[in-house]
């Protein structure tokens, strides 16, 4: 799941909770969150200028990019200690529900080529007010030109926490580019506790491509780093005519897509499980890391890194979750700890 898809579900399901923890959290705007208070509390008959043009740049930033979530309802201010854009207090929107009508009749004369796929979501506050994510995944359509203003025509793209004009050697090789592969990886598998103090995670690594047309020369690459003796790493690579596998040093780990082996669009495959196992003492930083890409895709990248008084904290955390709840329940933690995000039940 990319990352503003895995931002928008959190808020979806979760709804208010999920943005004050956003808040309590610090957390900045940044490749895919932005933050907008939307005009007037969103009050007046039809969507106000100031909004139809943050939401028309959002979607040509966003849009050709890596997508985002921006969340109406939230002032954001820049921090003048560390300079990063932090939510400063939530303005809930007058009516939400009508606010989302005006984005879905806004979004044809946001860009050109329009926009689509783009999603909306109601978080509901106290009271009739509340808040709005709009979910804007990257698109196969790109280069979008902003037509708000229609004054003022440009190209965006987003930089850190801004949306900034696409220079023009990036807007060249966009008007230019083919439909590529898009590909994100996910995890399935069950942690368990042996004799109270060895922590069990076996793992499964699926691959998805999401992007349009099928991915050449797939590849999954780990480093693996766990404090010996009592820690331990099991490699099990699932072999035959699509993968092969290798390993070295005890650390490093890949798989390489055969070149027979062509992984079409909207269809997982899982080529390699782990089971890593941790038990005190611990003497040694932990490392997962995990890139993975294909011919003509994005690289991707995945880290962890714990030092020993972390991994004794997570540790412990770990094992108190699995003695105090069910093991599907406390595997989001603990996978989100070890392996850097969610998982599903295997």
């Amino acid at each position: 799941m990319s990352r503003p898809r895995e931002l928008y579900a959190r808020l979806t399901q979760n709804g208010e909770s999920a943005l004050d923890q956003l808040i309590a959290d610090f957390q900045s705007e940044n490749l895919w969150l932005d933050f907008k208070q939307a005009h007037k509390a969103g009050a007046g008959a039809s969507l106000a200028q100031d909004d139809r043009e943050n939401f028309a740049k959002a979607v040509s930033g966003f849009g050709n990019s890596d997508g985002g979530v921006i969340v109406w309802g939230v002032d954001c201010r820049r921090d003048p200690k560390t300079g990063a854009d932090l939510p400063a207090g939530k303005h809930p929107i007058q009516n939400p529900y009508r606010f989302v009508s005006w984005l879905e009749g806004a979004v044809s004369s946001c860009v050109t080529p329009a926009a689509s796929n783009i999603e909306h979501v109601v978080l509901p506050g106290a009271t009739t007010e509340g808040y709005v994510a709009s979910l804007i995944p990257a698109s196969d359509l790109a280069p979008h030109q902003c037509i708000q203003p229609s004054t003022k025509l440009q190209y965006y793209m987003r930089a850190g926490s801004s949306f900034v004009p696409v220079p023009h050697a990036v807007l060249a090789g966009m008007f230019g580019k083919r439909p590529q592969p898009k590909l994100f990886t996910f995890y399935d598998g069950k942690p368990t506790l042996i004799n109270d103090t060895v922590l069990d995670i076996d793992f499964g690594v699926r691959v998805m491509n999401e992007g349009p047309v099928t991915a050449d020369g797939a590849y999954l690459s780990f480093c693996i780093q766990v404090s010996r003796p009592n820690c331990r790493i099991g490699f099990k690579p699932r072999l035959g005519e699509a993968w092969s596998a290798h390993q070295a040093y005890g650390r490093f780990f890949n798989m390489t897509a055969l070149p027979t082996f062509r992984l079409a669009p909207h269809s997982p495959v899982q080529p390699v499980r782990f089971q890593l196992q941790f038990a005190p003492p611990f003497t040694d930083n932990y490392i997962f890391e995990l890139y993975y890409g294909a011919d003509g895709a994005t690289p991707g990248h995945v880290r962890v890194d714990l030092s020993v008084n972390e991994l004794v904290r997570v540790y412990t955390t770990s094992i108190e979750l699995l003695k105090k709840m069910p093991w599907d329940e406390a595997m989001q933690e603990i996978f989100t700890y070890f392996l850097g995000q969610k998982g599903d039940a295997a």
